[in-house]
């Protein structure tokens, strides 16, 4: 097989990746459309936001040279970044 063929077999098979668990889930019938929409937005939202400073943390502690602990490494951030609301 060429770069071509294999090229054109990668591209005729790629699908968007939805995880494992993808699930649709229907609104509540005394739940308006608009209202369930932002509902999930909110949410997802809210869990990235809740989220990203932990995993920010924890590759930080996959990173480091030495064994640290998450609670040393979040000591460290704050004394150098500073904390923000």
């Amino acid at each position: 097989a060429d770069v071509r063929e294999l090229s054109h077999l990668w591209l005729s098979m790629a699908v968007p990746d939805i995880g494992s668990d993808f699930s649709v889930v229907a609104p509540p019938k005394s739940m308006p459309l608009w209202q369930f929409i932002v509902a999930g937005g909110v949410s997802g939202a809210v869990s990235r936001t809740a989220t990203a400073p932990l995993e920010r943390l924890k590759i930080m502690q996959q990173a480091a040279q030495a064994r640290t602990s998450v609670r040393a490494i979040a000591r460290e951030v704050v004394a150098k970044e500073g904390a923000r609301p």
